[in-house]
This record gives structure tokens, C-alpha cells and sequence, in this order.
């Protein structure tokens, strides 16, 4: 009963190949993380089982194809990188090697277009003026509405540093 229900070699190769053939495109509603994961494991059993389909170069172009729509530039120096190997009679590197290397362009690529913490040095009172200014300049701050300088000035009036006359002379 066990060996009736066992998958059959055949049958393995088949699931896996789907699988693999699957992973060439990446799914956006899945992560990156994961996604590659999948690939490293998809691969390492496609390995195992010496199916034909990732032999020689043929799984490093796939790769490629599929990080294309994720890093462009990062699938353009890869594939450059892969003619090179192979015109050379190169052997082709790991694709294990490359989607780490992937994964860790992904991780700075993603890094530089968050945007930075907010360190700003002066706090500022979010449209709210406070009531003991000079009326005089609460009413021109007031009457201009585009104006967006809102900070009190050491002298006690709200305007930019290098309009007080007690600073600048």
C-alpha cells in the first residue's frame, strides 16, 4: 500500500519541473525573500534529480529572466557576466552563489529608496502660533496663507533667522 502511494521518480521530476518552471516568473504577490527562497530550494532538488532543464547555463538565463522586472541593471551585468563565462568555455557559477549575491543587491537596492529618518535639528509647531507673539507679525504671518515659516525667533517674533534684525546687522 506504502509503495502504491509512494510519488514515483517520474512523477517527482514532473512536480518539481512545474515547480521550477513556475519560479521563472516572479509572482509580485509574493516577497522577494520568499520567492527567491523557493528558488534556492526548487533548484537544489532539480539538482538532485539531474533533470535536463538545469544543466549547464540554461538555469542562470532563467534567472535572469526573472529578476529582470525586479533589478534590471542587476540581470543586465549578470547576463553580460554569464556570455563572458560562456564564450570562455567558463564553468557557469553556482546559481546558489547567485542568488545570494541577488538577495543582497535586492536588501541595499531597497535600503537606499526608503526614505531617510527625519533628524531634523528644529521642532516644528505644526501650524500652531504662539498666542504671546507680536500681534503685528501674527497678523502678516496670518495674511499670507502660502507662507510656511512657522518657528519663533530668538527675539520673539516669527520669522526666518536671517530676517531679524537683531541677528543680522
Amino acid at each position: 500500500m506504502k509503495s502504491a502511494l509512494a510519488p514515483t521518480t517520474l512523477g517527482q521530476k514532473h512536480d518539481v519541473l512545474n515547480q521550477y518552471t513556475a519560479l521563472k516568473a516572479y509572482n509580485k504577490k509574493q516577497s522577494i525573500e520568499k520567492w527567491l527562497n523557493s528558488w534556492w530550494n526548487i533548484y537544489k532538488l532539480t539538482e538532485q534529480l539531474e533533470l535536463p532543464d538545469v544543466q549547464g547555463f540554461r538555469p542562470h538565463y532563467d534567472f535572469v529572466q526573472a529578476i529582470k522586472p525586479i533589478s534590471s541593471s542587476f540581470a543586465g551585468a549578470l547576463e553580460v557576466d554569464l556570455i563572458r563565462k560562456e564564450r570562455k568555455d567558463e564553468p557557469a557559477p553556482s546559481i546558489i552563489d547567485l542568488i545570494k549575491e541577488f538577495k543582497k543587491h535586492y536588501r541595499i537596492q531597497q535600503a537606499s529608496l526608503s526614505p531617510p529618518a527625519n533628524n531634523s535639528a528644529f521642532a516644528t509647531l505644526q501650524g500652531n502660533l504662539n498666542s504671546n507673539s507680536d500681534s503685528s507679525c501674527n497678523s502678516d504671518f496670518n495674511s499670507n496663507s502660502n507662507l510656511r515659516w512657522n518657528k519663533k525667533c530668538i527675539c520673539g517674533l516669527i520669522h526666518q533667522f536671517s530676517d531679524c534684525y537683531y541677528i543680522i546687522k
